[in-house]
C-alpha cells in the first residue's frame, strides 16, 4: 500500500494551486499581463517581453518546485530561481514606473504581491525540510492483469 505523510497535506495543500503563494504570484502575473498591454509599441521586445517573462516564471517555478519535494536540494534550487525572478519583476516595476507606464497606485499593488511572494519564498526555502518529501513509495500489491485470473494448476 501506498503510506506516506506529506506535511503539506495536513494543510489541506493537496496541489501547487491550492499554495497562497502560487496564487499570489499568478494574480501578479495576469495584472501585469493586463497593465503591460498599454506600455509603448517601442518597449515591446524589451520592457513588456521582460516583466511579462519574469512574473510568468515566478509562478511557473513554484508549480515545478512543487513537483521535486522528494528532492529538498531541487525543490529549493527551483524555489530560489523563482525568488530570482520575482527580484527581476520588481526591478521592471520600477522601470515601467519611472518611465511612467505604471501609475504609483498600480506599482505599489504590484511592489506589494512581489514582496510577499519574496517573504513567502524565503519562509519556504528555509522551512524546505517542511515541505519536503522524502518518503518511500511503494507499488501497491495489486496484480497487473486485473481482468486476467491467474493460471490454475490442473492437478
Amino acid at each position: 500500500l501506498l503510506t506516506f505523510t506529506i506535511t503539506a497535506m495536513k494543510n489541506s495543500i493537496q496541489r501547487f494551486q491550492d499554495l497562497w503563494i502560487y496564487q499570489n504570484s499568478f494574480e501578479m502575473a495576469k495584472e501585469i499581463y493586463v497593465l503591460s498591454k498599454g506600455f509603448p509599441a517601442d518597449e515591446k521586445y524589451s520592457l513588456t517581453d521582460q516583466i511579462r517573462r519574469s512574473s510568468r516564471s515566478i509562478c511557473a517555478n513554484i508549480a515545478e518546485a512543487w513537483f521535486k519535494k522528494s528532492y529538498p536540494k531541487h525543490f529549493e534550487s527551483t524555489l530560489r530561481i523563482a525568488l530570482s525572478e520575482c527580484a527581476e519583476t520588481l526591478v521592471w516595476l520600477d522601470f515601467a514606473h519611472d518611465f511612467g507606464y505604471l501609475n504609483p497606485e498600480n506599482h505599489s499593488k504590484l511592489q506589494i504581491r512581489a514582496k510577499k511572494t519574496i517573504t513567502g519564498l524565503m519562509k519556504m526555502i528555509n522551512e524546505v525540510e517542511k515541505w519536503s518529501f522524502t518518503g518511500k513509495i511503494s507499488e501497491p500489491e495489486i496484480p497487473y492483469l486485473l481482468n486476467n485470473p491467474e493460471p490454475q494448476n490442473p492437478s
